[in-house]
């Protein structure tokens, strides 16, 4: 019988950020919370190049962006 193969990914996190991480994201939640944010990045790489890359390295764009976006949704009509 073939062993079935699953790709992962491992990142070295400072003791801060992974007790963070910890603490903010529950059990079980942060692979699927990891694998979200690596195929939304994926599709905007897709559309926009690797023009993304640098935009996060240089901390032009990030979660930040994103939540701010959200925010304005809620407040444009009420609803999420």
């Amino acid at each position: 019988m073939p062993t079935l193969y699953t790709p992962r990914l491992s990142v070295v996190l400072s003791k801060a950020t992974f007790d963070r991480m910890t603490d903010k994201i529950p059990w079980g939640m942060k692979t699927k919370i990891m694998v979200i944010l690596l195929e939304d990045l994926l599709d905007m790489i897709d559309a926009h190049g690797n023009i993304v890359l640098a935009a996060i390295l240089n901390r032009k764009i990030g979660a930040k962006d994103i939540v701010k976006d959200f925010r304005n949704l809620e407040d444009n009509d009420g609803t999420i």
